[in-house]
């Protein structure tokens, strides 16, 4: 019933307003998306890249898209700690989720590792319909073994006309589903041109994607 309510909310939002997107009433994100919070890993280790890099304690967590639409999601959230107290904010995250798929979010809490965190409380903070069709389009997409590990691979292309930055993303998972790893890269995409992408998972990884986040034009 509440998938339905959303996909009926979904429709109303599109037909009643001009614009490609519009952000969704905040009243109905938690019956859209579905924040798996309850199988939240937490991680502490290097954060940032380049002159930002340092260490901090960060939260991987998956999120569902149900509906029939991409929808374009943020999500913010808290490290908690063994008694449930909130021990550090987490920093906010955005991706684009496409219809019937999920994305494993990565929150950051840089101002200092967390050694009490156990735990995340995450939420949606803003979702929206996505406003354009993907820019990136991925194509030969495999998931491979070597060894006692999983490599994922795609061939990933710039549909667009100038050069575009890419954060490519992957998620690695052991036998039992659990999130293990979620490294990323960044690339540059000439115009039109298509570009591999390749990532090495962790020992006794089992599964695991690649996805796109953040692009810069």
């Amino acid at each position: 019933m509440r998938l339905w309510w959303a996909a009926l909310l979904v429709a109303t939002a599109c037909a009643a307003c001009d614009e490609p997107a519009r952000f969704l009433p905040s009243h109905t994100i938690g019956d859209m998306l579905d924040v798996r919070d309850d199988s939240a890993v937490i991680r502490t280790g290097r954060v940032g890249s380049g002159q930002f890099e340092g260490t901090g304690t960060y939260a991987l967590v998956d999120v569902g898209n149900p509906l029939s639409v991409d929808v374009e999601a943020t999500l913010e959230g808290d490290l908690l700690d063994g008694d449930g107290n909130r021990a550090g904010a987490l920093n906010r995250e955005s991706l684009r989720i496409p219809a019937g798929a999920q994305r494993t979010f990565a929150l950051v809490h840089h101002t200092a590792p967390v050694p009490s965190a156990i735990g995340a409380d995450v939420r949606v903070s803003t979702a929206r319909l996505a406003a354009h069709a993907p820019t990136i389009g991925m194509s030969d997409a495999n998931v491979y073994e070597d060894g006692n590990r999983v490599v994922v691979a795609a061939n990933l292309t710039n549909k667009l006309e100038r050069e575009t930055i890419v954060v490519v993303i992957a998620g690695f998972y052991d036998g039992d589903g659990h999130i293990m790893q979620r490294p990323h890269s960044v690339i540059r995409i000439p115009g039109e041109l298509t570009k591999p992408a390749r990532f090495v998972g962790p020992d006794g990884s089992r599964s695991g994607y690649l996805f796109v986040g953040e692009q810069i034009h």
